[in-house]
């Protein structure tokens, strides 16, 4: 992915069963020595809380009025990782490759939609080179902690279900709530 000199990568795999959809990402969390243990596994779970709340129970795939939900596996793991994260002490400006022990668990989540391909939506941010948008509701603007995820948000995920099923009329949609 990429955005004026922004670039990315998104990488996921995901698994259609009979009942469900799961899309999921590993991601080896590389931990200096400057951060503390406790708290950091203190701060992965208040990250994880905040994604599957952010991601999970939200979307689901249709086509011929059927459909499947999407549900998301992220999993902090060494073993072949989608994404190596480096964990630093402090606060600061995170990006999808380096958070901060105190990064908030709405901007991980944030990172998460970078992963699954989505780009910001917030003035000065990595936009979408064919369709830049700004959008203060969205996970993806300015304010995470106040944002939520969207369908198109998964547009990288749904063109990859087209392409494996070889069937253009499959769409992404969202459980209206």
């Amino acid at each position: 992915m990429s955005s004026g000199r922004t670039r990315w990568v998104s990488a996921f795999d995901f698994e259609v069963s009979a009942d469900e959809i799961m899309i999921d990402i590993d991601i080896s969390l590389l931990l200096p020595k400057a951060v503390n243990r406790a708290l950091f596994e203190e701060k992965v779970s208040r990250w994880e809380a905040a994604i599957e709340s952010v991601w999970n129970d939200r979307f689901y795939a249709s086509v011929d009025q059927v459909e499947l939900p999407v549900k998301f596996a992220i999993r902090f793991t060494h073993f072949k990782p989608h994404h190596r994260v480096i964990v630093h002490p402090g606060d600061w400006v995170p990006n999808q490759h380096n958070w901060y022990i105190d990064t908030p668990g709405f901007v991980v989540a944030h990172e998460i939609g970078h992963m699954l391909g989505a780009y910001d939506e917030y003035n000065g941010g990595a936009l979408s080179p064919e369709k830049p948008m700004i959008d203060s509701t969205s996970i993806m603007g300015g304010k995470p902690s106040q944002g939520r995820a969207y369908a198109r948000h998964l547009a990288l995920f749904e063109s990859k279900l087209i392409d494996r099923f070889g069937d253009s009329r499959i769409k992404i949609a969202e459980y209206q709530r």
